[in-house]
């Protein structure tokens, strides 16, 4: 008879991302893990980023999740943060880019994947880009241009995800660890690395607090 030895853990990469926002699985609401990831990484900022909150707060920032997955995180942390929420970035085609054969293929296909909503100006506007996570940064790297052809005063990254760190030996089609934008520089270089004014990422130890029995190797390194 054999014994399986170890708990059997949920991706929980699959509940920040690849999940159909209104699955329930396992008596688990893909929606309400959402609403509180957001409401820990607003929680987050205000205590510990507060200084870069109230600039936000203070000079009418406003928030666009990037399409799709990264709109309802948006629009969350809009509510949470008492901020503007104006989608200025709409998707063209959906496609997920990130697990493309390619650099070259990911990189044609954010070209082709997203616009600007023509009916706003972001002329001079404080902008916060909120994704579900950053893996290799090509699609942020392409925003950022993109972006700051529009003249924009500041641009802002946040990602409902911790930072990334580990490639994923369970069947996610993570890079190897050397091409994960995270281990490419000092984390306290990867705002002027991505032309940002800052990246804020959800810590680690607050997305387990959602989510206790999952696996986060791709987070911390923690092998099942």
């Amino acid at each position: 008879l054999f014994t399986y030895k170890h708990p059997l853990k949920s991706c929980i990469f699959e509940y920040l991302y690849f999940m159909n926002i209104n699955t329930i699985t396992n008596e688990d609401s893909v929606i309400n893990f959402r609403r509180k990831v957001s409401k820990e990484l607003a929680n987050q900022i205000i205590k510990f980023n507060k200084k870069l909150y109230n600039h936000w707060k203070h000079n009418n920032a406003i928030i666009s999740g990037v399409p799709t997955s990264g709109n309802y995180y948006g629009k969350q942390l809009s509510i949470f943060l008492s901020l503007n929420y104006i989608q200025f970035l709409e998707k063209k085609i959906n496609e997920r880019t990130f697990i493309m054969a390619s650099n070259k293929e990911r990189l044609n296909e954010c070209k082709k994947k997203y616009k600007i909503n023509p009916n706003i100006n972001i002329k001079n506007k404080i902008l916060i880009l909120v994704d579900d996570s950053i893996v290799r940064g090509n699609t942020l790297n392409y925003l950022v241009s993109f972006l700051r052809t529009y003249d924009p005063k500041e641009i802002h990254i946040i990602s409902a995800s911790p930072p990334i760190k580990h490639p994923c030996n369970y069947g996610v089609d993570f890079p190897d660890i050397e091409d994960l934008v995270y281990n490419k520089v000092e984390p306290y270089k990867l705002s002027h690395m991505l032309n940002v004014e800052s990246i804020t990422y959800l810590d680690i130890n607050n997305l387990l607090k959602i989510k206790k029995d999952s696996c986060s190797a791709c987070f911390n390194g923690k092998e099942l």
